[in-house]
């Protein structure tokens, strides 16, 4: 029995001899197994070929030895080859970059370059990476810097698009959001706007900026309306007006009574009450858009609606202030009220745009504050509900501003006729859509005409 060697199919073909049948004619294969690309065969030989078979298989055994190392050597040469190449290219184009190849990476978005520089804009003070899909600049108005930092310290500021300073400090919109959960946490603790600001890389002015654009009111607003909002439920609660005040956390009683009308509508104690102890004198009168009743408490006008009849506007009135006292106009009063009533149709016909009455206006937060806006609207212009909610910095409350405005209680000194679809169409009004249509005509036909530069 002799151990032969045989090599692999892809030598024995390159030395012409047939890897299949071994490379003796008398040889019987027993068993075969594979060793660094050369097939070992278990061979038994005939005593007439045992020479010649053991000189030819030491020939064998150098040439497969030959071929391998050059194989292994070529392919660690390969290997080598291919990480020096990618080195200097890198090395290179680094060193090579230029203006105009900055810029034509700039032009192609190349997102391969971003983080090698930025550039930035004069015109509009941002600074971008290379791949930001905002609108291209002009090529004069655009510089380029190595690193976000460089951009900075001449004064530019990073893009909110492309967020070129991302990987240096948190997001502004991760910011802001932890912010808020940490009012929402603790409501009665100070805001640590300053010390956020600090942590985060932010400018407590500039956080507090992109707090008001995201959420839609300032850190310290938001605070004040979780508050009230835990005011009005220990108040819901029978909880004593002192003690839901310093549990809401207020510093004290007179902070909340000062901003009572704002954040409540009246004071915590009618609140609680639900109006109860509030005295509502009323009196009716008849305009040109037909009978109208006025309700008023010792501070102001806190109803005025149209109807069809005195009984109707009453029972109304009733419904809208279920636990206050209601009764007619005392007599002593009389005179104040038609002195209400002629400048109300004044108003009514175009003679009087502005209206200065005493009002008592009662309702959410959010509704007072679109109440108050809504009467700072000059005589003649009207606004969509998406415009009011946008200008309030409330983008996405265009059914809330609507919801505010059909809450009405004071046609005419609320003037919520004023508001319309963004399409263009009237919208609703509680009062009837044929009396905001006689409205807003009479307005628009007595307001008066803007000035241009030359005339003025």
């Amino acid at each position: 029995m002799v151990i032969g060697a045989v090599m692999s199919g892809a030598i024995c073909r390159s030395l012409g001899h047939n890897a299949k049948y071994g490379f003796v004619c008398a040889a019987t294969k027993q068993t075969q197994t594979y060793v660094g690309g050369v097939t070992l065969y278990s061979l038994t030989l005939s005593e007439s070929s045992h020479r010649s078979s053991l000189s030819f298989l030491r020939s064998l055994w150098l040439i497969s030895a030959v071929l391998m190392a050059r194989k292994f050597k070529s392919k660690s040469r390969s290997v080598a080859g291919r990480k020096a190449r990618k080195m200097p290219i890198v090395k290179k184009r680094r060193a090579t970059m230029n203006d105009a190849a900055r810029w034509a990476a700039v032009e192609r978005r190349d997102s391969a370059f971003d983080g090698e520089f930025v550039f930035a804009v004069r015109t509009t003070g941002v600074y971008c990476k290379p791949s930001c899909a905002s609108r291209r600049a002009l090529r004069k108005n655009v510089t380029f810097f190595d690193s976000p930092q460089t951009a900075e310290r001449e004064g530019f500021r990073a893009c909110q698009r492309c967020r070129p300073d991302a990987n240096r400090k948190p997001v502004i919109t991760t910011v802001v959001h932890d912010l808020a959960r940490a009012i929402d946490a603790n409501p009665d603790e100070t805001v640590g706007l300053e010390a956020l600001a600090k942590k985060a890389g932010y400018s407590p002015f500039h956080l507090q900026r992109a707090f008001k654009s995201i959420v839609g009111s300032t850190p310290k607003q938001y605070q004040n309306a979780l508050r009230v909002r835990v005011l009005k439920r220990e108040l819901h609660q029978d909880a004593s007006v002192t003690d839901a005040i310093y549990k809401a956390g207020f510093g004290s009683g007179s902070r909340i009574y000062e901003q009572s009308e704002a954040q409540l509508g009246m004071t915590p104690r009618e609140y609680r009450s639900g109006g109860k102890g509030l005295v509502i004198s009323h009196a009716h009168g008849e305009t040109p858009l037909g009978l109208m009743l006025i309700g008023a408490t010792d501070r102001g006008i806190c109803f005025l609606q149209f109807g069809d009849s005195e009984a109707q506007l009453t029972a109304e009135l009733q419904r809208q202030f279920p636990a206050a006292a209601i009764q007619p106009m005392p007599h002593d009063s009389r005179e104040e009220f038609d002195r209400w009533i002629a400048a109300l149709n004044r108003h009514l016909q175009g003679l009087q745009p502005t209206l200065d009455l005493p009002l008592d206006l009662r309702g959410t937060a959010f509704q007072l504050i679109v109440w108050r806006y809504l009467q700072q609207l000059p005589y003649g212009e009207v606004k969509s509900y998406a415009e009011v909610a946008r200008e309030l910095g409330k983008p996405g409350a265009a059914r809330a501003v609507a919801r505010a405005c059909a809450s009405n209680r004071v046609a005419l000194l609320v003037p919520c006729h004023r508001v319309l679809r963004g399409t263009g169409a009237l919208g609703g009004y509680r009062w009837g859509l044929e009396r905001k249509r006689v409205l807003l005509d009479t307005e628009r036909s007595h307001k008066a005409p803007t000035k241009t530069p030359d005339q003025a």
